[in-house]
């Protein structure tokens, strides 16, 4: 989104003779921290009356009010930067802007950071390599005053989609991908509906406040499905929450004991969900065009179906193919540790897979050796801690993996598909 603008803070002398002032551009508006060469005019700052500015004598910071084209507004929550209406509950949140001035003038690059001045606005990549925003403590006069590139908290801002708007591009991770910039999601104001039925021609219905699927001749009223995205969660999963139209209801998946996952209908409004703005997994639906171009599949975000993260081991000889390996996107690994009767044991532990694979270090607890075994169509792993015990499954459903020996009662073969 391409965030409108309204600066605070120092207020501009207004001319004495002008009767209709014209609001600037962001170009415009940021014009004197950049100056450029006298043989090098730009068009858009023809016929303004834009003062010299003196970049030395820049002590504080410019405040500017933000909100993007949804009229969402920039407010702080737990220390986290979020874009709401207005009529939101937490204070209106000012951002802080100076110069960047060892960086090109022609890209407008300012560092950002809120209103305190200590805390400034960074861009670092995730564990899954992905660009995220970060709040940090750094003062932003201090940055200001380095004068050096400094591209991880700097970024490229300029006038873009309309004389109004503007846009904030990182400079630490440019074009080619222009998707990479400070943006908030589009906020939906009703949810959309849905008529869904499955491939055998059956529709859902509401039968003692449970969804049912039933032929079309059935005399309970159909249901039409409510439907807003989760927000909060990976747009590329297409999470989306999901309801009856009209009841204030909300689909829900929970685990009664160690049995299956199974779907219930809660007292909880759709609309709430969404505005709250929180991952909510229970509520949550993994979306997809799935079968044929005319049909789709909705899995449980609580309950996903689990892809292992493999990192190799580069610190152990490589001929035993030696792994790391946690569940997808939980920042966990697996780990082989002695219970206290001094039996080797499998733990999901909160390490993150991929600082284990940057150390560089032997790491035999974290570490399992993989290898064809059974048929070219299987594997199986060994612990490295505990060789001869290897990750294994019960003949009996919903028990925990853990380790055994193999030739016994447990399953030690997997079969094995790359996402």
């Amino acid at each position: 989104m391409k965030p409108a603008i309204e600066k605070i803070q120092p207020a501009p002398a207004e001319p004495k003779e002008i009767k209709k002032p014209q609001k600037m551009t962001w170009n415009q508006e940021v014009a004197p921290l950049f100056p450029v060469k006298k043989s090098e005019p730009e068009p858009e700052l023809e016929g303004l009356d834009i003062p010299p500015l003196k970049i030395a004598t820049i002590k504080k910071p410019w405040l500017y009010r933000f909100w993007d084209v949804s009229q969402k507004f920039l407010f702080l929550v737990d220390n986290k930067l979020v874009a709401n209406p207005r009529d939101s509950n937490a204070p209106e949140h000012l951002i802080a802007v100076l110069p960047n001035t060892v960086l090109d003038p022609k890209k407008q690059a300012v560092f950002m950071g809120l209103s305190d001045e200590i805390h400034t606005f960074s861009c670092v990549k995730s564990g899954e390599g992905k660009p995220q925003l970060q709040i940090v403590g750094r003062s932003i006069m201090e940055l200001y005053r380095k004068k050096e590139e400094l591209k991880s908290f700097s970024f490229y801002s300029k006038t873009d989609g309309s004389p109004e708007t503007c846009s904030f591009e990182s400079a630490e991770f440019p074009v080619p991908n222009p998707k990479e910039t400070i943006s908030t999601p589009l906020r939906e104001k009703v949810p959309r509906l849905y008529r869904i039925w499955d491939i055998s021609q059956k529709f859902l219905f509401l039968v003692n406040n449970i969804i049912v699927a039933n032929a079309r001749t059935s005399n309970a009223p159909e249901v039409f499905m409510e439907v807003l995205p989760n927000t909060a969660l990976d747009p590329k999963m297409q999470p989306i929450f999901m309801g009856p139209n009209g009841r204030k209801h909300s689909l829900s998946c929970v685990k009664a004991g160690e049995g299956e996952p199974q779907l219930q209908l809660v007292e909880t409004d759709i609309k709430k969900l969404y505005n709250t703005n929180e991952h909510s997994l229970s509520f949550t639906f993994y979306s997809k065009t799935d079968g044929s171009p005319e049909t789709c599949s909705f899995e449980s975000a609580e309950f996903p179906e689990l892809f292992m993260e493999v990192f190799p081991n580069a610190a152990i000889d490589p001929k035993m193919q030696p792994i790391f390996m946690g569940p997808q996107g939980r920042k966990h690994s697996l780990s082989c540790v002695k219970s206290g009767e001094g039996q080797p044991q499998l733990q999901l532990v909160e390490t993150d897979i991929t600082k284990l694979y940057e150390k560089r270090e032997k790491l035999f607890t974290f570490t399992f050796y993989s290898k064809t075994d059974g048929s070219p169509e299987t594997c199986s792993f060994e612990s490295a801690e505990f060789p001869g015990w290897f990750i294994s499954t019960s003949l009996e459903p919903n028990k925990p993996v853990r380790l055994s020996r193999q030739g016994g009662a447990e399953n030690t073969l997997f079969y094995f598909e790359r996402k």
